[in-house]
């Protein structure tokens, strides 16, 4: 699997003070874009007191009114309404907050692209301190910020996420990794039958799944995403290139959809109850709570 599979959450997050609410007055000061990207933990304590888990990387997409969570579908899979979504603020401050309190109703969050690795999730903050909310919202990029058409080959990028989960603790900064188109879209076989794909060397490492790929640019603040980061495709000897979905294909199936639309239901996973998830803003983020 893709995403990281952690030995043991307890010796990677902090216990401490160092995810907080949000400080009063939220504003938004130059945000460097690779600090936009949070990151999705699925954390599991079996009888025996052992932590395990996944973790897996995301971005926020802003289209009028929506605010949308964007990751990989098999990031998406493996989460639940008490899974959590880690952020660093504009101020630096870091902080979490239960996926399940980002949703309204029940039932199944996420909708999943019938071609691709991709999945999204548009969220609700009405169940969320409204100050931690602004927090997260103000890290969110316009939709107009993913490109229609394929950089160039050797273009340079940065694939931005946590790999190996570096960059979750003691406090949240994602980690940017520099690497070059090196194909235009092609198709490649999948279970569905064929995805269209950008490869790109080289690669990342587990964790970094769902997390954005910039253009580089020399201006740090500056969003041109021409893609998201999905995995890597190898030879028998052992020879790698990363795999990005295009932003073209973003673009078109978050505008494809409304908030009034069904959402598309992944057969593989049981459906998702928010309502079971409760948060706390003063609460510690303690591993397998």
């Amino acid at each position: 699997m893709l995403a990281v599979r952690i030995a043991c959450l307890a010796t990677l997050l902090f216990v401490g003070g160092n995810f907080t609410e949000a400080a009063d007055g939220v504003s938004e000061p130059s945000i460097e874009r690779w600090d936009r990207v949070v990151c999705l933990i699925e954390s599991h304590t079996d009888a025996e007191g052992k932590n395990s888990g996944d973790a897996g990387s995301a971005f926020l997409l802003q289209d009028d009114e929506r605010l949308i969570l964007v990751t990989a579908a098999h990031v998406a899979r493996f989460t639940t309404a008490k899974s959590r979504l880690l952020f660093r603020d504009p101020d630096g401050e870091s902080h979490w907050i239960i996926l399940g309190g980002l949703t309204s109703g029940t039932g199944e969050p996420w909708r999943y692209h019938e071609q691709a690795d991709l999945a999204a999730m548009e969220l609700d903050g009405s169940r969320v301190e409204s100050k931690r909310f602004a927090s997260l919202t103000a890290l969110a990029m316009p939709l107009d910020e993913l490109l229609t058409q394929t950089p160039r080959r050797t273009t340079k990028i940065e694939i931005v996420g946590f790999p190996m989960l570096l960059g979750v603790a003691p406090n949240v900064s994602p980690l940017a990794m520099g690497a070059a188109v090196a194909s235009r879209e092609l198709p490649v076989e999948a279970k569905w039958g064929h995805e269209q794909i950008i490869f790109a060397h080289p690669v990342v490492a587990n964790g970094t799944s769902g997390g954005p790929a910039f253009v580089t640019t020399e201006s740090p603040t500056e969003t041109r995403i021409m893609g998201m980061y999905m995995g890597y495709q190898h030879d028998q000897q052992g020879h790698k290139l990363a795999k990005l979905v295009p932003g073209r294909l973003i673009a078109d199936f978050l505008r494809q959809q409304t908030p009034a639309d069904s959402q598309t239901r992944d057969p593989a996973r049981p459906s998702v109850q928010p309502d079971a998830a409760t948060d706390s803003a003063t609460a510690v983020l303690t591993a397998g709570s």
